[in-house]
């Protein structure tokens, strides 16, 4: 069975504009010519793809089918560059979009991108967030990979491991006289104001299950919406926090900030989730994302085990 070009099409534009008046609008078509197109879809599929609510939903049939228009259009795109390699009036550039999490754009993705863009044709768009475990953005198609810390892929999405990010868990030296005179302990950690970026991350979760030995669960969480905000909020006193080492090594040189251990990093590993069947394009972008991944990280190593216990204090300094 071929699915029609132009019901395709209309549901898309109405998945994009989240309207069916401003996909008319798009469309250059009336919005009744639009219900009718995705109508006769839904007949066709035998499956309903939109639930018209608002605001405007993908059913799961819809998110297959979303995502699958996408790969189509990047598909027709990359032959269309094959056939007429330097386009007409900018059809060449193939517009993709990718997700990066914050701290990773914020220290070493950007190398990868301008890796990407002088190599491709593209026209790139980076969605700057913290997958979490659903990755809704990723299967219903609207990015064609993303790099996350979560390490099992979403449906129909493979998860490669590209390399590790070194942590520190950092604090301004008055917050540590403050908090963690007498020791870096369960207790004090607990009590503490901890800063966070952004809701969707459990760095600190899985730094401090490390450092106690059990899962420690509720703490003073304080979010703040990026690395610079999280970075100043720290450096001011106003809690502790994991940031990349490579933002905070001047500053543990220099004595603004002090790490809670002792130098002791805690490496996260970063993994490149992409569709399982993608178009060749997709394909490529996703292996130089990798290969240059590796050649700018840590190779992924077994986590350190961190001193300390549930029990007992780790002391600063000693």
């Amino acid at each position: 069975m071929m699915l029609d070009r132009h019901q395709l099409e209309a549901f898309a534009t109405v998945v994009e504009t989240l309207s069916f008046e401003r996909a008319a609008e798009k469309l250059n078509v009336t919005r009744g010519a639009i219900s009718q197109r995705i109508k006769a879809l839904e007949e066709a599929l035998s499956a309903v793809v939109l639930v018209r609510d608002k605001p405007l939903a993908l059913t799961s049939v819809g998110e297959v089918l979303f995502k699958h228009v996408a790969a189509v259009r990047l598909l027709e795109a990359d032959t269309f560059g094959q056939i007429r390699p330097h386009g007409v009036s900018g059809r060449g550039a193939m517009p993709l979009a990718i997700g990066v999490d914050a701290h990773s754009i914020d220290t070493w993705f950007c190398a990868v991108v301008r890796r990407l863009i002088e190599r491709n044709t593209v026209e790139l768009e980076v969605v700057v967030d913290d997958a979490d475990p659903g990755f809704p953005a990723l299967t219903r198609g609207e990015i064609i990979g993303c790099v996350s810390t979560v390490p099992r892929p979403a449906r129909g999405c493979v998860a490669t491991p590209i390399g590790d990010i070194a942590y520190r868990c950092v604090a301004s030296p008055e917050f540590i006289q403050r908090h963690f005179a007498k020791g870096f302990c369960l207790h004090s950690a607990t009590s503490a104001p901890a800063v966070l970026l952004g809701r969707r991350t459990a760095l600190l979760d899985r730094y401090l299950d490390a450092v106690f030995g059990v899962s420690v669960g509720r703490y003073r969480k304080n979010f703040l919406p990026s690395p610079a905000s999280q970075l100043e909020a720290i450096i001011a006193g106003v809690g502790y926090g994991l940031l990349p080492e490579q933002t905070v090594l001047s500053r543990l040189a220099s004595g603004e900030l002090v790490d809670v251990l002792r130098h002791m990093s805690f490496p996260v590993t970063l993994y490149w989730h992409h569709w399982r069947a993608a178009p060749p394009i997709c394909e490529s972008i996703s292996s130089e994302i990798i290969a240059c991944g590796r050649e700018i990280l840590q190779v992924p190593q077994t986590q350190q085990s961190m001193p300390g216990s549930a029990q007992h204090c780790i002391a600063w300094p000693g």
